[in-house]
């Protein structure tokens, strides 16, 4: 039985209405949107995806911020969305929650954990969605990562209630992370899902099935596939190049994720 019910979405093909873009350029329906950037778990492509989003969105003179809230061992990634905004906020904005090892938060001993409070993180996403067009959100790993406690990251977006976009790589076992994930977020009340399938370099007979596969499981909730980037697809040169090549498959699912 399909986790979504109801009709499924066909091809990449965009709805009769108008593109995103131009509802988010000309409409004031489009202050303070907020989209969550997931994925399957670490490494499944949400910096990538996250970058290429905001990169389009502000190509297309959106006044679009993003941010990580949560980073463990490195802060590669929110420097890559601070060159991409042009420095426009501080980095402690983009990255509220930092430590410096590359472990979940919770997993460090009692006493190197950081004094830090689920209200104040919301509050701090709150205060930059209300500066902005669209302010995107990824992640830290998989929803199921523990913040703190039983905090999880499922739990903020339960707390924020907004659109969600989940990454995962194309590549065997995608189907079953998916899965899971995408019934974590059900049971969490998020009704705006997108999945979106990270391009690998290997082309087998599970990545030419696994979206179709998925979208039967999966309808009405897109499925959205985007081609391996190539190496470097982290890097801000890269990211530019790839939003402007992608550029409508970029916009259809920030679409199907805003209607």
């Amino acid at each position: 039985m399909p986790l979504g019910g109801g009709r499924g979405v066909s091809g990449l093909r965009a709805p009769r209405r108008e593109p995103f873009v131009r509802w988010a350029r000309d409409c004031d329906l489009c202050m303070g949107s907020l989209i969550f950037i997931t994925g399957t778990d670490t490494g499944a492509g949400k910096t990538v995806l996250t970058a290429m989003l905001l990169a389009s969105l502000r190509a297309r003179g959106v006044h679009a911020l993003a941010m990580k809230p949560v980073c463990c061992g490195s802060r590669a990634d929110a420097r890559l969305i601070d060159r991409l905004q042009e420095h426009e906020i501080p980095i402690e904005q983009i990255n509220p929650w930092y430590i410096p090892q590359p472990v979940a938060p919770a997993a460090l001993a009692k006493h190197d954990r950081p004094n830090w409070r689920p209200s104040e993180l919301e509050r701090s996403i709150r205060e930059l969605q209300a500066g902005c067009d669209v302010l995107l959100v990824e992640g830290c790993g998989g929803l199921m990562v523990p913040l703190l406690g039983d905090y999880f990251v499922r739990d903020l977006i339960e707390h924020l209630q907004c659109p969600v976009i989940c990454s995962g790589r194309n590549r065997l076992g995608i189907i079953n992370h998916m899965l899971l994930s995408a019934r974590c977020l059900a049971e969490s009340g998020i009704r705006k899902r997108v999945f979106v399938l990270m391009g690998t370099k290997s082309r087998t007979l599970a990545t030419r099935t696994n979206a179709h596969v998925l979208q039967g499981f999966l309808k009405p909730d897109p499925i959205v596939e985007l081609p391996d980037l190539g190496d470097g697809a982290d890097k801000w040169e890269v990211v530019k190049k790839s939003a402007k090549r992608f550029k409508k498959t970029l916009a259809l699912i920030l679409e199907m994720a805003t209607f």
